[in-house]
């Protein structure tokens, strides 16, 4: 479950957008998500608080593999 102050990477699946909780995962004082860009640009108004840092990617599962091979 997130927390707050915690990061949301939003994934896709076959059955799934995990696109679908960027509000709920701000609604839990998220400190930052993660979305893709062509998510991002069919947004017309986010409308988040301005203390939600949205960083835009082109993929985010190739962000979060690249994010974990930088962690090690």
């Amino acid at each position: 479950a997130l927390k707050a102050g915690q990061f949301f990477i939003p994934l896709r699946g076959e059955n799934f957008d995990g696109h679908e909780f960027v509000r709920d995962a701000v609604a839990k004082k998220a400190a930052a998500v993660v979305v893709q860009s062509d998510w991002y640009s069919k947004q017309d108004e986010m409308n988040l608080p301005q203390n939600v840092t949205v960083i835009v990617v082109e993929d985010t599962l190739d962000f979060l593999q690249k994010l974990s091979v930088w962690h090690r």
